[in-house]
């Protein structure tokens, strides 16, 4: 029975993550949807059997139902159902699982690339040395290459024992795909990782705490001061956000209940402003006690370093919110729903 279990666990997992392939690969909502109603419904059911009746669960299921009729989106509700695949708070498991997953799905997709069977995308970038070609290795676009690699590298910094091990050919691996994709978001975040190992936790958990706030308003600065026209050095350097955060800042407002000033036309590529233009106070609130409230429940100088690459990522990628690639979210969901409430949780 227990092999059971851990099967059915396991088949969550893989699913969840073969999910955000699919949709890379391009594969139609009809194929999609049935595959998460299906990965919700065994999940259901093993919950049932478990007798596991939650309030905490329920509040979470209804507030997360509201959020996908409301904007057509089931990142959280992976998040959710993450969250939930692993009931007996065996957080390695799951970890070790969603790694090895991820692997399976990432190295597929670049051998299909290599082969000619999915398609690869590649994109050029002028510098003062020249132009740099950049190459997407089967994803849509060269920057999800790190992007896809991002929670492989640190799901497996969280559970591992031998860190350094880890960090080492976690920094090989990046300097291989740099060399190809040319992100230096996605580089650079790595590089964070090597110096926030050298803070202790109390001090990388207050940098936790106070990061999103920070990032935001230098979001909304740079949108401001450097964000009117492309000819000038930040506007490069951020390859043209902050005119595009402009765009969207100067012609909607954030104060809507559910984000309605869409702006669909232009691309926000930023996890912070994403979360108060797209999806409005509703969403913000959402996202804002999941993480506050989660944050206080992490013992594990891992999971807060893994917190804050995503953090200092989303800053220029507004795909963090991405359920099945932003395995965090799914912890900190864990932590409030299986944790109990006392003056002594951290």
């Amino acid at each position: 029975m227990n092999k059971l279990k851990i099967n059915i666990y396991h088949t969550i997992i893989f699913s969840l993550v073969l999910f955000k392939y699919l949709i890379n690969y391009g594969v139609s909502n009809l194929v999609l949807y049935p595959i998460l109603l299906f990965v919700s419904v065994i999940l259901l059911l093993s919950l049932i059997r478990k007798k596991n009746n939650s309030k905490k669960i329920l509040i979470f299921f209804i507030i997360i139902v509201i959020y996908v009729f409301v904007y057509k989106d089931v990142n959280l509700l992976i998040s959710f159902i993450f969250a939930l695949s692993y009931p007996n708070n065996d957080e390695n498991k799951f970890l070790k699982v969603f790694m090895i997953s991820s692997i399976i799905l990432y190295i597929g997709t670049i051998i299909l690339s290599l082969l000619g069977i999915i398609m690869s995308n590649t994109m050029i970038r002028t510098t003062s040395n020249g132009i740099v070609y950049r190459y997407s290795l089967g994803f849509t676009h060269p920057n999800e290459v790190f992007l896809y690699f991002l929670p492989i590298s640190l799901s497996m910094l969280c559970f591992s024992d031998n860190k350094k091990l880890v960090l080492i050919i976690n920094f090989v691996v990046s300097l291989i795909l740099y060399y190809y994709c040319q992100s230096r978001t996605g580089f650079f975040s790595f590089l964070f990782v090597y110096l926030l190992y050298i803070l202790n936790e109390k001090m990388l958990l207050k940098l936790l705490k106070i990061l999103p706030i920070i990032l935001t308003i230098l979001s909304f600065i740079l949108a401001f001061c450097f964000g009117n026209n492309l000819d000038n050095n930040i506007c490069s350097l951020l390859s043209g956000r902050p005119y595009f955060w402009n765009i969207i800042i100067t012609n909607s407002s954030p104060f809507t209940i559910f984000g309605i000033n869409k702006l669909d036309d232009v691309y926000l590529d930023s996890f912070y402003l994403s979360i108060i233009y797209r999806l409005g106070l509703f969403g913000f609130l959402i996202y804002t006690y999941i993480f506050y409230k989660g944050v206080n429940r992490i013992k594990s100088k891992s999971i807060i370093i893994a917190c804050l690459i995503f953090a200092i990522y989303g800053f220029t990628e507004g795909n963090t919110i991405i359920g099945s690639i932003n395995f965090t979210l799914a912890i900190l969901i864990n932590r409030i729903i299986f944790e109990k409430d006392d003056k002594n949780a951290n």
